[in-house]
């Protein structure tokens, strides 16, 4: 009996990668190349680049940087490209490339109008600085939610402390441990309990 691959393996042939998006990195270093850029989505098993197109541009500290449009001549059908591809395009996720440990770029669906000019192609995105605009305040909300945990956390761990310092009264207060420390030589330190 033949076995289609697929069905005697458990792979699906149904995709969610989507073979025709492009891609838009708003930030790229002035000295990483085209083909640089190529190299790390295929080293990355994500795909094969068929172009990319660089928008020269100038910080507000003089500084040249490029901003990148990736486009694919395919995409590869694997695991990696459909959990690359769901952060892409969803607004509550950022995607990120690592070209060079521990650098990253930050990547964005390109959702830039294509305006063909007399002898130059010249992409206009016209979402991309809302989009970053949105992630970055997600990302302030949820600093501002570990840092209340945290408080709370430390709160919580503070209440222990003196729970157990009041269980042991041999025992001294941290925070008199702590001032005694700033007076006491090291030797003394060590042997606080008197042993």
């Amino acid at each position: 009996m033949e076995c289609i691959f697929s069905q005697c393996f458990g792979v699906s042939t149904m995709s969610s990668i989507m073979q025709n998006l492009s891609l838009f990195i708003p930030y790229v270093f002035a000295n990483i190349t085209q083909d640089r850029i190529a190299r790390v989505f295929e080293n990355n098993h994500l795909g094969v680049v068929d172009h990319v197109d660089f928008l020269r541009k100038t910080d507000k500290n003089g500084k040249a940087y490029n901003a990148v449009y990736v486009h694919f001549s395919h995409w590869f059908n694997n695991s990696v490209v459909e959990n690359f591809q769901e952060r892409v395009l969803s607004p509550d996720k950022e995607a990120r490339v690592v070209y060079d440990d521990p650098w990253f770029w930050i990547v964005l669906e390109n959702t830039g109008a294509k305006i063909v000019k007399a002898e130059e192609t010249e992409f206009v995105s016209s979402d991309y600085a809302t989009i970053l605009e949105k992630k970055l305040a997600d990302t302030e909300k949820r600093l501002e939610e570990l840092e209340e945990s945290s408080w709370e956390r430390i709160a919580e761990l503070e209440e222990r402390v003196l729970a157990l310092e009041k269980e042991d009264d041999d025992m001294p207060s941290l925070i008199d441990v702590e001032y005694a420390q700033e007076e006491e030589p090291m030797h003394s330190r060590l042997n606080w309990r008197g042993t």
